[in-house]
């Protein structure tokens, strides 16, 4: 995220606050993050993701280290939870021992079998702020990292050897328990199909999913209500089955638009709503 470039802002912004009357080392990292087009909260995640995979790889010496004992000095540590193992139904995982604090981060193995697997994300307060994340790696150390919204469905590959599900909590103080609902029984779609975008409604960024049964030239654009062309989504790197892109909006006002992926003989049309 830019390096010693970065940490001499981070310091430069510093002394404009005035850390006499309060504590505003997390509120200046994100607004110099946000100046080279990050956040705080994204920086949290990804150092949440580099534990896990550090924490968990024997073969990522010498830069181990032990399962964060002393990974916050306040009492914010890592939690990692049992394995959870999925069979052939629907598994239910209730947080709700209230324990989990602003800034911290949860850890769930999947113990899976390749295929679909949609998951559910329902905190108990709305207002909480969640960053749920699945990490995906395969046998030859490949890493895919993806968000969780109300409503996923992501790709389990043959080749996984390891699945973790990544909690990151927000920094508005708040409850952060949670319901996770695991679901290996999904019926694949026949023909190309959008997927239910998360967040939706969304600001500013949101990914949209869709599933194609074959390899085929494929085109995702998004129009207005008024049906004027606003915009159109590259498709890099397309696989059979599930997909997905980032569609951002910053440029466009709030309001309803259409999304429309076309196939060689089929199409798909999914509303959207922007709202800023």
């Amino acid at each position: 995220m830019g390096g010693y470039p970065t940490i001499r802002k981070i310091f430069e912004k510093g002394i404009e606050h005035n850390s006499y009357s309060d504590d505003f080392s997390i509120q200046t990292i994100d607004e110099t993050l946000l100046d080279i087009g990050t956040s705080f909260e994204q920086a949290l995640v990804k150092m949440a993701v580099a534990n896990l995979l550090l924490t968990s790889n024997s073969l990522s010496t010498p830069y181990t280290y032990e399962e964060a004992e002393d990974y916050r000095t306040f009492g914010i540590r890592p939690r990692f939870e049992p394995p959870i193992i999925l069979s052939d139904s629907s598994y239910t995982f209730l947080y709700d021992k209230g324990s989990l604090k602003e800034n911290a981060s949860q850890y769930l193995k999947l113990v899976s079998s390749m295929g679909p697997l949609k998951i559910s994300f329902l905190p108990e307060d709305p207002a909480a702020q969640h960053y749920p994340q699945i990490v995906i790696q395969n046998t030859s150390g490949l890493v895919d990292v993806s968000s969780i919204g109300a409503s996923s469905t992501i790709q389990i590959p043959q080749n996984s050897e390891s699945i973790n599900i990544v909690i990151v909590t927000g920094r508005n103080n708040h409850s952060y328990n949670y319901q996770l609902t695991l679901d290996p029984e999904i019926p694949l779609p026949k023909e190309l199909t959008l997927i239910k975008n998360y967040p939706n409604p969304f600001l500013d960024i949101t990914t949209i999913q869709f599933f194609t049964p074959a390899l085929q030239p494929m085109t995702l654009t998004v129009y207005d209500i008024l049906g004027r062309n606003v915009g159109k989504i590259y498709l890099n790197d397309i696989v059979e089955g599930i997909n997905e892109v980032k569609f951002e909006a910053r440029h466009l006002p709030s309001g309803a638009y259409i999304l429309k992926l076309q196939g060689r003989d089929t199409k798909s049309i999914q509303k959207i709503i922007l709202r800023k």
